[in-house]
């Protein structure tokens, strides 16, 4: 706070003469330092785990940080602590102002809209914010409650920020760079909603607002995508351009081109996968 503070300054001579002059207040004192030394270890022992176990890995798996460097992705975990919600506890507001992302390590929450309307579920590994820390979005887009005790960790933009100024993080901050200017394109073009036969503006704010979270994928002749549950909740692939067969173990079910939709969540169900027949590009 802005206010005065008193402070004092023990020399090293004088603490010297006060251990010698009072050694059994002394020795209780430095039994007091050991306990709380062997307890700051047993808390970093702790913390350094929770690190490994939890947070780096929730770290690699997110989209945002994929194709950093180990010891990048490191460096801003190492900054980060639990925030921990209880069961019905707001975790965020739609509308409010936003500078950070948020990874739920543990638990499930709602997303709602504005204006109240149940629109998905998170569970662990759900990521929320992205939009904000890449510069696109400074606000957020819906309203997150907690449906049972979740711990998460916050992630703001001026940290990311601190950490890809440092010299041995140009690598991670090129790819930082590229996924922002790329969805900055896709926002621009309106993708993926302007290539479905809807007859969207590229300027319709909903086709902006689905442009701005989607994820873009490439994939080669050949690549094949196994669907699986997301933490995020029901997804929808669409195809921007190229082929790629739908396949139950050897068998063929059908074709997806230009202009597709493939619910992932029912292909998950069935034990499908999804077959490159040609280069592709999806959201």
């Amino acid at each position: 706070r802005d206010s005065l503070v008193r402070a004092v300054r023990l020399h090293g001579s004088s603490v010297q003469r006060a251990v010698t002059a009072f050694p059994d207040e002394y020795q209780s004192l430095q039994q007091i330092f050991q306990k709380r030394a062997s307890a700051n270890k047993e808390v970093e022992r702790v913390r350094q785990k929770w690190l490994q176990e939890q947070v780096i890995p929730a770290l690699n798996t997110c989209r945002i940080f994929q194709g950093f460097p180990e010891p990048i992705i490191r460096k801003i975990a190492e900054h980060l602590l639990q925030a921990t919600y209880t069961c019905g506890q707001v975790v965020c507001t739609a509308g409010n102002g936003a500078d950070s992302m948020i990874i739920f390590l543990k638990g499930e929450a709602d997303v709602y809209t504005k204006s109240g309307d149940l629109i998905g579920r998170l569970s662990d590994g759900a990521v929320i914010g992205e939009i904000a820390v890449l510069g696109l979005f400074p606000w957020r887009t819906a309203t997150i409650r907690a449906t049972s005790n979740s711990d998460a960790v916050l992630i703001t933009t001026n940290l990311i920020s601190r950490i890809l100024q440092g010299d041995d993080a140009s690598a991670a901050r090129h790819r930082f760079d590229q996924l922002c200017a790329e969805r900055r394109s896709q926002v621009e073009a309106g993708m993926p909603m302007c290539i479905l036969p809807f007859n969207v503006s590229v300027k319709d704010v909903v086709a902006r607002a689905v442009a701005l979270h989607a994820i873009r994928y490439s994939f080669n002749t050949g690549d094949v995508f196994v669907p699986k549950v997301q933490a995020q909740g029901p997804h929808y692939w669409v195809m921007v351009s190229g082929s790629m067969n739908l396949m139950m173990g050897s068998r063929h079910i059908m074709l997806f081109s230009s202009g597709s939709i493939l619910p992932e969540h029912i292909a998950f169900e069935y034990g499908a996968s999804i077959h490159a027949a040609t280069v592709c590009e999806a959201y």
